[in-house]
């Protein structure tokens, strides 16, 4: 995924909220890589699609070949999921 869900600090994880479209096969992840804005600069972290508050809706692009929208609500994300150094993700991620 691209830069997409704004990342709040909830205590021990991170809060994610937004959206990314065009995310090709969504629906067979076991896990998403999200970088996602933070206050502290950008987060790189893994989210669970089946966590709460990830919704997928499947999407047809121009060329039909079938892309989602992800909508993240309030995803919390724990620390351990987090990748590299919070604030850092973008640095990891090159």
């Amino acid at each position: 995924m691209g830069v997409a869900p704004g990342a709040m600090p909830g205590g021990r994880a991170f809060v994610l909220v937004g959206t990314k479209r065009h995310v090709s096969v969504a629906s067979a992840a076991d896990r998403f890589r999200v970088l996602a804005r933070s206050d502290a600069g950008i987060l790189l972290a893994l989210v669970d699609p089946k966590a709460e508050g990830v919704s997928l809706t499947q999407q047809f692009s121009v060329s039909s070949d079938t892309q989602y929208r992800v909508d993240l609500t309030g995803v919390r994300v724990p620390a351990e999921d987090v990748i590299g150094v919070a604030g850092e993700g973008w640095e990891t991620w090159d």
